[in-house]
C-alpha cells in the first residue's frame, strides 16, 4: 500500500484514481467475505500525525537543506524532504506556498515513538524541533 496516499494504476498510464481504488477493495472485500478491519488487523494500524504548521523565521529553504544533510534514513527531495526509516516509519517537511510555515509529518509502523522520530528527523535544526515537540504533545498519536 502506498505511503502517499495515492494509488497508481498502469491500466490508466501511470494515473491515479481514488474512485477506482475504493471500487477495486470493495470487490476484495466482497470476494474474501471479511470486513476491512479483520483484514487490516494483522498488520496493525499506524500512528501518523495530522499536518503540524510551525512557523518559520528567516529563509524556509535553508532550514529543509540542514534537515536533508543530516535527518539520515532513505532521502527523497520530491517535496520538501521526506526520509524513510525503519520498518515503514517516515518523516517529511515540506515549506508551505500559502503562508510562512513549514509543515511537518510523522508516522510510525514499528515499535519506535514519533517523538523519537521527529527527534532524529529535526537533529540539525533545534529551533524548529521544539516547537515541533510541543505540536506533537498536542495529539495522543501514540
Amino acid at each position: 500500500m502506498p505511503q502517499c496516499g495515492h494509488h497508481f494504476y498502469g491500466a490508466l498510464g501511470g494515473g491515479d484514481d481514488g474512485l477506482l481504488t475504493a471500487l477495486i477493495v470493495l470487490q476484495l472485500l466482497q470476494a474474501s467475505g471479511a470486513s476491512l478491519a479483520d483484514l487490516l488487523q494483522p498488520f496493525g494500524w499506524p500512528a501518523i500525525t495530522p499536518d503540524l504548521r510551525i512557523p518559520c523565521q528567516g529563509d524556509p529553504a535553508t532550514l529543509i537543506e540542514r534537515i536533508a544533510a543530516s535527518c539520515g534514513g532513505k532521502v527523497s527531495r520530491l517535496d520538501g524532504v521526506r526520509a524513510e526509516y525503519d520498518a515503514g516509519s517516515w518523516a517529511l517537511a515540506r515549506v508551505s506556498i500559502t503562508e510562512p510555515v513549514i509543515t511537518f509529518r510523522f508516522e510510525k509502523a514499528g515499535s519506535e515513538s514519533l517523538r523519537s522520530i521527529a527527534a532524529r528527523f529535526l537533529a540539525a535544526v533545534p529551533e524548529l524541533r521544539q516547537q515541533v515537540m510541543e505540536k506533537l504533545n498536542e495529539y495522543s498519536t501514540e
